[in-house]
């Protein structure tokens, strides 16, 4: 047996079949795991315990895999995140729950904000790819 417990502070959370919601001062992040051969219990008010019965090393690498998620679903509700600066005028389309706002700092610098933070990751590299692949052309 494989324990892995999860202390939260600043958020609550609901676990129903292995769909967890945590809800903090910036909203709502609900995730699946339902794919995952594990059991999620509610401990008290403040703590998630991760449980695999009969676990390979595979299985714990999933535990840990999904207290990560987890941990990073709780800095999404309560953290503010920055990310990607650039340096000239670019339209891009981000997916619904991120925000883009100027830094204020610097004139061509943007953070890249939201409670998801796959969703920031994954608009902030789209992002950077694209301009990549924008400036290694042979023009």
């Amino acid at each position: 047996m494989v324990f892995i417990f999860i202390d939260i502070n600043l958020v609550t959370f609901e676990i129903k079949a292995r769909l967890i919601t945590i809800t903090g001062p910036r909203g709502s992040l609900t995730r699946s795991f339902r794919h995952a051969s594990i059991t999620i219990i509610k401990m008290g008010k403040q703590r998630i315990m991760l449980e695999k019965v009969n676990s390979t090393t595979r299985d714990v690498a999933l535990l840990n895999t999904i207290s990560s998620h987890i941990t990073n679903m709780i800095k999404g509700v309560t953290k503010i995140e920055k990310l990607f600066g650039g340096l000239e005028k670019r339209n891009y389309s981000f997916p619904q729950g991120v925000t883009i706002r100027p830094s204020g700092l610097l004139k061509d610098e943007y953070y890249v904000e939201g409670n998801d933070i796959e969703l920031v990751s994954r608009s902030g590299i789209r992002s950077l790819v694209t301009v990549s692949l924008f400036f290694a052309r042979d023009v």
